[in-house]
């Protein structure tokens, strides 16, 4: 079997779900799968690199109260996944 790439986590899951092969990516993209037995975890001691994510905002500028909430409520989200840095 030769190697599958894909820049979608969608279709990374759809892969492993199909027996293609292991994948890495977001463990809470997994959470159900996993929960139901229908994924497993494997190698959990080769965790990649953390990828930071930010929120890019002008300088300067007054931000409304909904982009605050949704920048919480983002921040809090990602928090759940440690291979997220924020």
């Amino acid at each position: 079997m030769g190697n599958f790439r894909a820049d979608s986590p969608n279709a990374l899951k759809a892969a492993a779900l199909s027996g293609i092969g292991i994948v890495a990516n977001a463990i809470w993209l997994f959470e159900r799968e996993l929960a139901s037995g229908a994924l497993e975890q494997v190698l959990p001691d080769m965790e990649p690199e953390p990828m930071p994510i930010h929120a890019v905002l002008p300088s300067g500028r007054y931000i409304a109260a909904r982009t605050r909430v949704f920048i919480e409520f983002m921040v809090a989200a990602f928090a759940r996944d440690s291979l997220l840095t924020i």
